[in-house]
């Protein structure tokens, strides 16, 4: 059994000393006018209400749109404010003297907003990246290539109150992390949906940054970050990286870590009882046997020839495809062939291009040539996968290459030795199978190895489809 360790935080609220914790900081609460409320959708009107905030307080907060309350947090030393004003309006706080209430339905309602303003205390004492609204751990600063404009790739974390699991005295609390980026602009430029950040860079780039205090005195030609997601540019942070220092130092999971273990120390300190929630995991594959492939009595593999250099023989192709997978898999149960398509075919794309070189200039006038999409067009109702054969495709620097050099490579026998075409190969097989499953809805019982563990299980993907994010979920049902 192996344990691990998560990123919630179990509470024992029974025997925590909310004294000590009352002592250590003064959480007041005031009443937001109904009129603050951001409209639903409306990102700027969340911005206005934060910079509000930040002009009105220099102390750690947390807004709760919801009840549109707002929940500051006062070091026991400094000076209570009892009263805002807002557009003629008095906005009356109240201190929080009631930590801990557990209602019927376990909901903790007072918890979910003094935690948060633990939260951002936490942040506002570690002064490396001083926020409310959004909390970020700093991972890498970075330039393109092709300008100066400065980005930030960031670990972003959501608290949240996780109900499910939260019993009498017993309440959890887990930070969900997600890859962002931030990006240097001025103060001028900025999104009115997006709150700023001011930031101090030493010479060495080591950044700390604040929310900002909008007042008369910022300049249009400030710089400042922003958050800046991008559908196009999707911020990758390493959950783990052992190849140096600098990317271990930088993964997801040391990031992680070195932030809950702080903020456990920090909430200990204050009187509360608390500690990391471990996973006990059973790993199900030891009792497997080690070889696990699909099963076919025969498989044929339609091949369907759309390469633009047709020098190789297209029968020579074949019959190193078919002696590849009987060493790759030590069984002659699929076969490789080239025919006209039959109703039962799964089919197997040849090309000696990928997609994206039609969008550089030695290819871009042979788009309409394109193989994959003429088949996915013609044979919709055929299972089909492309197959590229072209190692030149995988170069990183193809674009540099005319036509007749890109489709100038090695034969097949040498071809197929290639590591990453041998993979791409075996990948391409898999999808094969899996179509030919889904089309031809067999039963997959018979057909796929270790099935049970499967059976009961469900798995969702995120994919983007014309700027949109969809989830898809695939299940067994009925075998």
């Amino acid at each position: 059994m192996t344990q691990l360790k998560t990123t919630t935080l179990i509470f024992d609220f029974e025997n925590s000393d909310f004294k000590k914790l009352a002592e250590s900081i003064v959480i007041v609460g005031y009443d937001i006018p109904p009129y603050m409320k951001p409209k639903k959708g409306k990102d700027e009107d969340y911005a206005k209400l934060h910079i509000w905030v930040r002009q009105s307080t220099e102390f750690p907060y947390y807004v709760n749109t919801n009840i549109m309350k707002l929940f500051i947090g006062y070091p026991s030393t400094s000076e209570i404010v009892d009263v805002f004003s807002k557009d003629g309006r008095k906005i009356v706080g109240e201190v929080l003297t009631n930590y801990y209430e557990n209602t019927a339905d376990n909901n903790y309602k007072n918890a979910d907003n003094w935690m948060k303003v633990l939260y951002a205390d936490y942040f506002h004492q570690d002064k490396e990246f001083i926020s409310n609204n959004n909390f970020y751990l700093k991972v890498k600063s970075y330039k393109y290539e092709r300008g100066t404009r400065q980005y930030l790739s960031v670990l972003k974390l959501t608290p949240r109150h996780h109900y499910q699991e939260s019993k009498k005295g017993h309440y959890e609390f887990f930070t969900n992390d997600s890859a962002t980026r931030l990006r240097k602009t001025t103060f001028g430029e900025r999104s009115r949906k997006k709150i700023p950040f001011g930031f101090d860079e030493t010479p060495s780039e080591e950044l700390t940054l604040r929310q900002l205090k909008v007042t008369k005195d910022i300049d249009e030609n400030d710089e400042i970050y922003e958050e800046n997601t991008s559908i196009d540019y999707k911020t990758k942070i390493k959950f783990h990286s052992i190849s140096n220092v600098e990317k271990y130092e930088s993964s997801r999971s040391v990031k992680l870590d070195r932030f809950l273990t702080g903020f456990i120390e920090y909430l200990r300190g204050r009187g509360l009882i608390v500690k990391q929630k471990e996973m006990h995991l059973i790993n199900p594959l030891k009792e497997l046997q080690p070889s696990g492939k699909m099963y076919f009595n025969e498989f044929i593999i339609n091949v369907l020839d759309y390469r633009f250099n047709k020098e190789k023989s297209i029968d020579n192709i074949l019959e190193v495809f078919n002696k590849t997978y009987l060493e790759l898999y030590k069984d002659d149960k699929v076969k490789f062939v080239n025919q006209p398509p039959n109703d039962d075919d799964s089919l197997l794309i040849l090309m000696d291009y990928s997609k994206d070189d039609f969008d550089g200039e030695h290819l871009a006038h042979r788009k309409d040539d394109d193989g994959y999409k003429i088949v996915k067009k013609e044979f919709t109702n055929f299972p089909s996968q492309g197959f590229c054969i072209n190692p030149n495709a995988l170069n990183s620097k193809k674009a540099e290459l005319g036509e007749e050099q890109f489709l100038d490579y090695e034969v097949i026998e040498k071809v197929i030795k290639n590591s990453d075409i041998r993979r791409n190969f075996q990948v391409c097989l898999r999808q094969v199978f899996l179509k030919n499953l889904v089309f031809r809805n067999i039963d997959i019982q018979e057909k796929l190895p270790h099935f049970e563990l499967i059976k009961d299980l469900v798995f969702i993907k995120c994919v983007t489809v014309g700027g949109k994010r969809h989830q898809i979920i695939l299940f067994v049902e009925d075998n």
